[in-house]
């Protein structure tokens, strides 16, 4: 159909309107996020819990605010914290998933899951153990040179 008032066609702003719906859900996305980093009592910085949000929200198949089992497991092997394994029998993400559901819960939330993340991703090396490695490495002296 032909409109003498302008050049678009229903094809055109068809299209036009889904990439505006686009970037409506992704900055949706972003602003909840940055509300739930806000909201976290965590160690993280606000924006690794961004991330961790965006990351939970991809992972998030069904929309459910939860990951199930198998998101879980897909979103843990993409961060490279266990083996990508898709029967979900991988023996370290079975005893995180069991840690994260001990509740009786199926699924896990999003504070669960940056919770986990926060612990997963923290320094456990004390300054102590610091001192010894560099003083392994150093032969006793007080620097390390080439």
């Amino acid at each position: 159909e032909v409109n003498a008032y302008t050049d678009h066609t229903w094809d055109d702003l068809s299209f036009e309107l889904d990439q505006v719906n686009k970037v409506l859900t992704k900055t949706r996305e972003l602003v909840e996020a940055q509300i739930a980093a806000a909201n976290t009592d965590s160690s993280l910085p606000p924006e690794r819990v961004a991330e961790l949000t965006e990351a939970f929200n991809h992972f998030d198949a069904d929309k459910s605010g939860a990951l199930s089992r198998l998101e879980m497991n897909s979103c843990l092997g993409s961060l490279g914290l266990v083996e990508i394994s898709f029967d979900g029998q991988d023996p370290t993400f079975s005893s995180i998933w069991d840690s994260l559901t001990a509740e009786g819960n199926e699924e896990v939330g999003i504070d669960a899951f940056i919770e986990y993340m926060a612990e997963a991703q923290s320094d456990k090396m004390s300054p102590e153990s610091l001192r010894e490695s560099f003083q392994t490495v150093a032969n006793g002296n007080s620097t390390i040179s080439a």
